[in-house]
């Protein structure tokens, strides 16, 4: 692993993907303040999920009613597909990705669309999240992250939608650099919300099991510029920790040993809590 700062520790809605709801409690709408918001996968870095608002109890949740809807397919005639996409709330703004190769913002309180993204196409958002990013000053605005099923790691301006100017090229880097893919041509992306601890996005990935194949490693990237910060090598190499334990050889193009699911963040310690997956069989 290489030197950073950030040292690395070895109310999800799943649903077909037809639309959002908003329900209100019959008392009214309440736009969130500042602390009760959504702004990440598990609604704060440590995933507690958990959410400090009181508007709706046990003793009026059954007197909730639909206060608009939103249609995640383009058209009622689309194939449905499926996702495990927890909406983004920051203020009165909603934000989440569609398995239709979306991203939308939404007026949390009326439903009504603010922008839409539209990535290029064949290409669609990490299924199961996206992430904020408050940003830096007025350089680097508030913005939304995530990856793609092309392998690629996207950040756009939360305001507008529109790519970011000083990430990568226009907004974009590819996830899939030499090093990851070690030659191999297997499929290679992210299936999970990026972690963010200040300027650093970390990714986790989603490559095949099997004997040999892309790597699993951690990532750190500037969210600033998009250039690499930081590597975490789940297969220990030589000189590393754990790498004596592995087999002579057995360590060498092995895939598998991914973060697929959801990391957590520290960021009074300034640590991520990784959740790998076990490597690729022999």
């Amino acid at each position: 692993m290489s030197k950073t700062n950030l040292r690395a520790n070895v109310f999800r809605a799943g649903a077909v993907a037809a639309g959002f709801a908003g329900v209100v409690a019959l008392s009214g709408l309440a736009i969130a303040a500042p602390g009760e918001d959504w702004p990440t996968y598990g609604h704060d870095d440590g995933g507690m999920r958990y959410s400090p608002l009181t508007q709706i109890t046990p003793q009026n949740v059954s007197k909730l009613k639909v206060a608009w809807t939103y249609h995640m397919k383009p058209t009622p005639e689309t194939r449905a597909l499926p996702s495990q996409m927890t909406p983004l709330v920051i203020g009165n703004t909603m934000y989440f990705g569609t398995p239709y190769g979306r991203i939308v913002s939404l007026d949390a309180t009326t439903g009504k669309e603010i922008w839409v993204y539209q990535l290029p196409e064949g290409e669609r958002p990490s299924v199961r999240g996206i992430a904020y990013w408050p940003g830096e000053g007025s350089k680097y605005p508030a913005s939304l992250v995530f990856g793609t099923t092309q392998g690629n790691l996207r950040v756009i301006n939360a305001k507008t939608g529109k790519p970011s100017e000083t990430f990568g090229d226009h907004g974009a880097i590819t996830l899939r650099t030499p090093e990851i893919m070690r030659g191999y041509t297997d499929n290679y992306a992210m299936s999970s919300a990026p972690g963010i601890y200040k300027n650093i996005v970390i990714t986790n990935a989603s490559n095949p099991e099997k004997p040999k194949g892309p790597s699993g490693d951690t990532r750190g990237w500037d969210l600033r510029t998009g250039k690499l910060v930081w590597t975490f090598h789940s297969i220990p190499r030589p000189g590393e920790f754990g790498h004596d334990t592995w087999p002579e050889n057995g360590w060498q193009d092995r895939p598998g040993g991914k973060v697929g699911g959801r990391m957590t963040v520290d960021a009074e310690r300034g640590t991520a809590h990784l959740p790998y997956g076990e490597p690729g069989p022999e």
